[in-house]
């Protein structure tokens, strides 16, 4: 992202991302020049969602139940650590 770069290249002294895009990329590359910040509470936590179109139900049933059968089985965990994550980057309900 314009964020993460400009951090990088000293254009900026700080920012504030999702700590799952910052822990992905410093997986990939050790040599940036970012951090995330240990023990920090967000103030107003998110959440990332998938947009569907209304009149796709069936769309959203498939995409509800993949996920919820991904969860039940440990390979959206298994996902998450390969790509250095953790189960605080995981929504539970």
């Amino acid at each position: 992202s314009e964020l993460l770069n400009s951090i990088n290249n000293a254009k900026v002294d700080a920012g504030i991302s999702d700590s799952a895009v910052v822990n992905y990329l410093l997986l990939k590359d050790k040599n940036l020049l970012l951090r995330t910040i240990k023990g920090y509470t967000p103030e107003i936590p998110g959440a990332i969602g998938i947009a569907v179109r209304k009149d796709e139900i069936s769309l959203l049933n498939a995409l509800n139940k993949t996920i919820n059968d991904m969860k039940a089985d440990g390979t959206l965990y298994e996902i998450l650590v390969e790509n250095g994550l953790d189960k605080s980057n995981m929504i539970e309900n």
